[in-house]
This record gives C-alpha cells, sequence and structure tokens, in this order.
C-alpha cells in the first residue's frame, strides 16, 4: 500500500473561538475528503460551507479530516482540538 499525503500545501488550521476555515486538503490518492465535526454543546458551533463558526460556551471541539483508501492508498485522517 502507497500512503496518502496532502497536495497543494494544506495544513490542518489550529481552532480558536470565532471563525475558523476548515476547508478540505487534495490528496494524492485522489479520495474525497469528509470533514467531521465534534463539539460540545452541539449549540455551541455552527457550520457553513469551509467555515466553522465556534461560540465561546464551547467546552470541547475537535475537527477531524478524513479520506477512505482509494485503489493502492492507505486511508488518510488528521485531527485538531479546542
Amino acid at each position: 500500500m502507497r500512503t496518502t499525503t496532502v497536495v497543494g500545501g494544506w495544513r490542518a488550521p489550529a481552532l480558536h473561538p470565532g471563525a475558523n476555515v476548515i476547508a478540505l486538503p487534495r490528496l494524492s490518492s485522489g479520495a474525497r475528503t469528509q470533514v467531521t465535526v465534534a463539539c460540545s454543546p452541539s449549540s455551541a458551533c455552527q457550520v457553513s460551507g469551509d467555515e466553522l463558526v465556534i461560540d465561546a460556551s464551547a467546552v470541547s471541539v475537535t475537527v477531524t479530516w478524513w479520506a477512505p483508501a482509494r485503489g493502492s492508498y492507505r486511508a488518510w485522517g488528521t485531527s485538531r482540538g479546542l
């Protein structure tokens, strides 16, 4: 299996209260990247397109970018938390 890598210099952003860009990276495997947002309480986070707005009342937030294995490439994923 080949290692899946990010193409184009994308890095998972540090998260902070307020507006955060959570754009999807392009991968060497060509697999479609997904993003999952876990927020407690759930009402403290709002997602619109590639923007995540985190309210100051958020107790915990984790954003995970991931993609399944594709062809001869391994699955890929990374996370950031607040």
